[in-house]
């Protein structure tokens, strides 16, 4: 039991160096965009998809590990629920694990609110970015202003616009 909490500490301070990886990787998003410097934006989407691979295998290995406490404490085979989360967890774990396991779900859990304000302030700043980016597209082809290209979903421009030539039967 001893050995599989120090490998349950292990893995979720290896999930807490990840997500913290991840939370600065994904500040780095929004200097790169204001700095309009698409090949550091590019380089810091791959550092993430590196990154949220790295969380998603640890985040199996953490499920694996509390299945198999929850059978180890439960009798061999036997189910208990277990949600694979670390709360669930602590009632079987000895003292010692327990208090280090509950500040790491308290950390993980302060990282991942942080990660979510982070991700909120970039999807507001990319789609600011693409749509002044549209708007000089537009600009530089004189095409209409709003043609509904990224205009909200279910307003009176999200509709496809009829092209004249191919309603035109003799072209």
């Amino acid at each position: 039991m001893d050995n599989q909490a120090e490998q349950l500490d292990q893995l979720l301070a290896e999930e807490l160096r990840i997500y913290g990886t991840l939370l600065q990787t994904c500040s780095a998003v929004a200097d790169r965009v204001l700095c309009c410097d698409i090949d550091g934006l590019a380089e810091v989407t791959r550092e993430q998809n590196a990154l949220i691979m790295a969380a998603a295998d640890t985040g199996r290995a953490r499920a694996a590990l509390l299945r198999s406490l929850s059978r180890s404490q439960d009798g061999e085979g036997a189910e208990s629920g277990l949600d694979d989360r670390t709360e669930s967890a602590l009632h079987f774990i000895p003292e010692p694990y327990a208090s280090k396991l509950a500040r790491h779900g308290e950390r993980l859990h302060g990282i991942a609110d942080d990660l979510r304000e982070v991700g909120q302030q970039n999807r507001f700043l990319l789609g600011y970015a693409l749509q002044l980016v549209d708007r000089a597209v537009r600009f530089v082809y004189g095409t209409p202003e709003s043609d509904g290209t990224y205009e909200p979903r279910g307003s009176c421009a999200d509709h496809a616009r009829p092209i004249d030539g191919l309603l035109n039967k003799e072209i």
